[in-house]
């Protein structure tokens, strides 16, 4: 389809639909402005997002706005616990209208993680292109966007009506922010599970740091989830194109820690990924760009700021907030005293493990919460 045709509106123009902005500018081009209208219920921040965007954005009016445009597109990204209802009292009379009139059914894009893409099909109907999606939750560090990081995961529920064209069209509006990765259904909310507890890696940096800084280390947190990341790719291989971390951080022993505690997070979320659906290369292909575009941000961005990240990201009741508060409750205790006891050079026996287990356990709680947030 050309640029000049395509036009979406956005339902719930909130934190994420203001970070994947790089897609819709570029799916959009030129006609940014004239082809998109945005609906956000945040009156507090309405004024301060008009100012920001191009185009229109509204204070409600979902059904006004889809019929106003007639979108080729609908990204739909409402809170998790309104989506289903959003669904029926503004999409479902919508398309109903689409299809006595004849018109082209929009492609929809749900952010949400629940509902799944098939109560969307159920609902709306199986010949609507429906598509789950969960962007790069890292796009730009320190306000620098870099090529090639990051993982963008895409479920076509089974029996939507996708042509490949449009496949090939909605893979491309995702391609600016990320490498595209298609799941199956059945693999998305493991994948949810797994990538939600990344997020607090962030936390184990900070942990190691203030333990170390009590035995008078002098390291940042910066530092920390620099070595971190440095482990991590000397695991999985990566090398990175830009703006690499640093070879040698810390001394034999502190680094030693630092690679025992990343191999074993990262092997506990591959065990849980392998045990639930995934073969090993596809769960360290998403696995492990996922955890250096985060250990990334974390090596460069200041915990101010990425705790206002986090912020923006964890939904009320949501993936993010389950696996912060595991962290806090699960190991951040046990972290600092056995970052306290590898400063001295000692590594507590079964390291390695405790932190794998830790990992497996919190990503199977997340992916059974997802079952209780719609």
């Amino acid at each position: 389809m050309d640029k000049k045709d395509r036009r979406i509106v956005c339902i719930g123009m909130g934190f994420l639909m203001e970070e994947i902005r790089d897609n819709y500018a570029g799916y959009l081009g030129e006609y940014l402005k004239d082809n998109m209208i945005a609906t956000t219920l945040d009156e507090g921040d309405l004024e301060r997002k008009r100012k920001v965007f191009p185009f229109e954005v509204r204070l409600g009016d979902n059904p006004g706005a889809l019929r106003d445009l007639e979108p080729t597109m609908i990204l739909f990204a409402p809170p998790p616990k309104v989506a289903a209802d959003l669904t029926e009292s503004d999409l479902l009379p919508y398309y109903r209208e689409c299809r006595e009139k004849g018109k082209r059914l929009p492609m929809l894009v749900v952010f949400p993680p629940v509902p799944a893409g098939r109560y969307y099909l159920e609902t709306l109907g199986n010949d609507v292109e429906i598509l789950n999606a969960l962007p790069n939750p890292v796009i730009r560090i320190c306000g620098k966007k870099y090529k090639g990081e990051g993982v963008n995961f895409l479920t076509f529920p089974d029996g939507a009506a996708w042509t490949d064209e449009d496949i090939a069209e909605v893979t491309e509006f995702f391609t600016p922010t990320g490498r595209p990765m298609k799941f199956s259904p059945g693999q998305t909310m493991t994948a949810l599970g797994a990538g939600a507890v990344v997020n607090p890696l962030s936390m184990f940096a900070y942990t190691i740091r203030d333990a170390w800084k009590e035995c008078g280390c002098g390291c940042s947190d910066n530092d920390v989830a620099e070595a971190m990341r440095a482990g991590l790719e000397k695991i999985a291989g990566i090398v990175p194109k830009e703006d690499a971390p640093r070879g040698k951080i810390f001394d034999r022993d502190r680094t030693a820690f630092l690679d025992s505690t990343v191999r074993g997070f990262f092997e506990g979320l591959l065990e849980f990924l392998t045990e639930n659906g995934f073969d090993r290369e596809t769960a360290e292909n998403y696995l492990y760009p996922f955890g250096d575009t985060y250990l990334h941000s974390y090596m460069r961005e200041t915990r101010e700021t990425i705790e206002t990240k986090r912020k923006g990201q964890a939904t009320k009741g949501g993936v993010v907030e389950l696996a912060v508060n595991l962290y806090l409750e699960k190991m951040e205790d046990y972290l600092r005293e056995a970052a306290g006891s590898a400063y001295c050079g000692v590594i507590p026996a079964g390291h390695m493990n405790k932190v794998r287990q830790f990992a497996y356990e919190s990503a199977a709680a997340v992916k059974a919460h997802t079952s209780h947030m719609s």
